[in-house]
Formats: C-alpha cells, sequence, structure tokens
C-alpha cells in the first residue's frame, strides 16, 4: 500500500468514527482517480457508501473492485456481507463461497471462518422464513 492510501485509511477511520463521510468520500475519489491503489481505494469508499445508506454505490464500488482483483477473497466476503444486509441470501452464499474457495489457496483461516460464520446464519434465518 502506498504512503497516500495510507493517510486515506486514516481519514477513512476519522470519518467512520465521526460518521461525516464527505471528506473520506474526497480522498478515496482522489486515489481512484488517480490510480492509486485502485481497488481497495474502492473498497473503503464502498463502505463508506453503506454507511451513509446508499447500499447500490456500495455494491457497484465492491463489483468494480472484484472486476480490478478477481483473487481477493476479502471483496468477495465484503460484498457477501453486503448481500445478506440486503436479504440477497442466495447471492450473499455465492459470495462467500467464492471467498472461501480463494481463501483456501491463500490459506487464510480467518476468512474461511468469518464466512462461515455468515453462511450458517443465513441458513438459519432462510429456514425461519
Amino acid at each position: 500500500m502506498s504512503e497516500r492510501f495510507e493517510k486515506a485509511q486514516k481519514i477513512y477511520s476519522e470519518c467512520v468514527s465521526n460518521e461525516k463521510y464527505d471528506r473520506g468520500f474526497e480522498e478515496l475519489d482522489g486515489l481512484i482517480r488517480d490510480g492509486v491503489d485502485i481497488h481497495s481505494a474502492l473498497q473503503l469508499r464502498s463502505h463508506l457508501h453503506y454507511l451513509a445508506g446508499n447500499k447500490i454505490q456500495a455494491k457497484r464500488d465492491l463489483d468494480e473492485a472484484i472486476e480490478l482483483e478477481p483473487e481477493s477473497g476479502g471483496l468477495y466476503y465484503d460484498r457477501g456481507v453486503l448481500h445478506h444486509h440486503l436479504k440477497e441470501y442466495y447471492l450473499a452464499l455465492r459470495d462467500f463461497c467464492e471467498a472461501v474457495q480463494l481463501a483456501q489457496a491463500m490459506g487464510d483461516d480467518d476468512l474461511i471462518d468469518a464466512a462461515e460464520h455468515h453462511f450458517i446464519e443465513i441458513l438459519e434465518q432462510m429456514r425461519s422464513t
């Protein structure tokens, strides 16, 4: 990660703490526009969009990030979480499965455990509806 992205991460954290997202959007938009750590900037911007209530744009950012970095299990996991929150259970399960496959290839047991937690929760929610 670049020094500029690390600065953007700090601003992002401040924005999340303060629940004032404009400065974070500006900083992340600049990184994306300038081609600096694009998929990571999209991932953070997606989270800001979600917190700001713009779930459609949050999904668009994750879709674009996945296009740029299709081997990132974390991106599929994040999109799965978004689908889960939107009650798009089948889409969430698909993304969690992809996240697990990529995590297995990388030996990322933490990501596998996190996806498994959501997977079980979704199945329970589907059973109860």
